[in-house]
Formats: C-alpha cells, sequence, structure tokens
C-alpha cells in the first residue's frame, strides 16, 4: 500500500486551488487502507467526480490567466484525468501523486500562481459553486445571534462558498432543518454546553467550541464534558481557527457521513 500523502499546505498552495481538496482526499481515504478495493458509494462518486471536474476547470482557468503556466497546467490536468480514469486500487496512489505535483507547480511558480488566484478570487470562487453540489449548511446558535455567529456565516458563506441558514436551538423543536450539515455554535463556556436542546442529528454535526486562546483556560472538567461529545458522533472544531480548517472540517465530514449511513445526503436535524 502506497503511503497517503494527502495534504493541504496553504503555505504552499493557495486557498483558492485548496478548495476542492478535501472531498476529494476523503473520498480516496475511505476505499483505502483497510476499505481498500472498495468501491465508493454512489453518492460519494458524485462528490468526488464534481471535484475533479471543478479542479480541472480551475486548472484550465489559471493557465488561461498565466500562459507561462500552460505546461505544468497540462501536467496537472492529466494527473486529474488519471485520478478519475483509475481503478479503485490505484487510487489512493493517483491521489498521492496528484498532490505533489500540484504542490510542486505552485511552490515552483509562488508569485505567479498566487497573484493569479489572489487576482481572480471571484472566478475561481464561481467555477467552485458552478461545479459541485453547494452544500446548504444550518448554522445553529443558542439563544441570540451573536457577533461570532455572524462572523462565522460571514466566512462559511464568502471563504468556504457555502449556503447558510441561521437557526436557533429552540427552533429546531418545531421546525426541523433539511441541511446537508449543521454547526452548533454555542454562546455558553464550553463545560456548559451539553446539547440536550438538540435531538440526535441526522446530518453530520460540527459543535464549534470556543476555549479562548489558550487551551489552559479551560478546566478539567470542561474538557472533559466537552470530549464526551465524540461518544454522540459530534465532531468539535475549536476557535480560534483558520477558514481553510473550517471547510475541511465541514467537507470530509459530509464524506465521511456518505460512507458510513448510505446514499442519502440529506437529512433532518
Amino acid at each position: 500500500m502506497q503511503p497517503i500523502l494527502f495534504s493541504l499546505r496553504a503555505s504552499v498552495v493557495p486557498f483558492q486551488l485548496l478548495r476542492p481538496l478535501p472531498t476529494i482526499f476523503a473520498s480516496v481515504a475511505g476505499v483505502s487502507g483497510e476499505c481498500a478495493g472498495s468501491e465508493m458509494p454512489a453518492r460519494v462518486k458524485e462528490e468526488f467526480t464534481s471535484h475533479l471536474n471543478c479542479m480541472t476547470e480551475m486548472t484550465k482557468a489559471l493557465a488561461e490567466m498565466s500562459p507561462s503556466l500552460c505546461p505544468e497546467c497540462d501536467a496537472i490536468l492529466e494527473r486529474i484525468k488519471k485520478l478519475d480514469q483509475a481503478e479503485s486500487a490505484a487510487l489512493c496512489e493517483e491521489t498521492s501523486t496528484f498532490n505533489l505535483a500540484l504542490e510542486q507547480m505552485c511552490q515552483k511558480h509562488k508569485t505567479p500562481v498566487r497573484e493569479e488566484c489572489r487576482a481572480h478570487g471571484f472566478k475561481f470562487r464561481d467555477i467552485y459553486r458552478s461545479s459541485v453540489h453547494v452544500k446548504k449548511l444550518a448554522l445553529i446558535y443558542e439563544d441570540e445571534i451573536t457577533d461570532r455567529v455572524s462572523s462565522l456565516k460571514d466566512i462559511l458563506c464568502e471563504k468556504c462558498y457555502y449556503d447558510v441558514e441561521l437557526k436557533s436551538e429552540e427552533s429546531l423543536k418545531s421546525e426541523p432543518v433539511r441541511s446537508d450539515f449543521a454547526l452548533y455554535a454555542p454562546t455558553s463556556l464550553p463545560g456548559q454546553v451539553y446539547l440536550d436542546g438538540l435531538p440526535n442529528a441526522k446530518v453530520p454535526l460540527l459543535l464549534m467550541v470556543d476555549l479562548g486562546k489558550k487551551l489552559e483556560e479551560c478546566s478539567i472538567a470542561d474538557l472533559r464534558r466537552v470530549f464526551r461529545h465524540q461518544q454522540r458522533d459530534i465532531d468539535m472544531l475549536y476557535s480560534p481557527f483558520p477558514p481553510i480548517r473550517l471547510f475541511q472540517k465541514v467537507d470530509i465530514g459530509y464524506i465521511e457521513h456518505l460512507y458510513k449511513h448510505g446514499a442519502t445526503g440529506t437529512g433532518n436535524v
């Protein structure tokens, strides 16, 4: 088995070109390792293919923006084509090769790649949203819409390219949320978050825990209670965090949910 070299190196690859990668990597990881030789479920395959197509269109756009990058972009396109056509047993190796080729191109031509991505940010955003299934997220707040909740929504929409609906925890009792993914951003301190008001999620749920700037600010009891949420199949993200970390968590969690729960991509919270 080839080593899985799936990294998101933001210091090398610009944000715009990183955006499709978590879904691609998570899709391949689900049929690697102990699951090597198995096939992707239909919904996962759709996500995998659409994000590869997105990467193709982004690479073509980059070549048009900076013709000097055409040889390297053509090589990346060839790697994407091989990855798309690869048999299950070769997916891991082909993904690693593609990832390394992308990193090497961005490292070798760091200035032109970053300048074009920065100058045409909206172009890459449009390519992403027109190429893939844009995830609909439910951002759940505890009591009121705080600055933190509003800021999270802006990041999810503007930086991560999602569609976001704000829902109060109380409203979930009478108005189920139909979404691809749910995020819960409580205002309570970590040790006071019990999630008793939330029913078992039928879509993946990410708990946005504000631990403050220093981990040592939390007591052992607080941390134990937070970690206990993992037993309910609830993932967590501790702030502060960069947007890349956020969409990585959401996209990987979504694919893992599809692998675990079958073909249905949406559900009720």
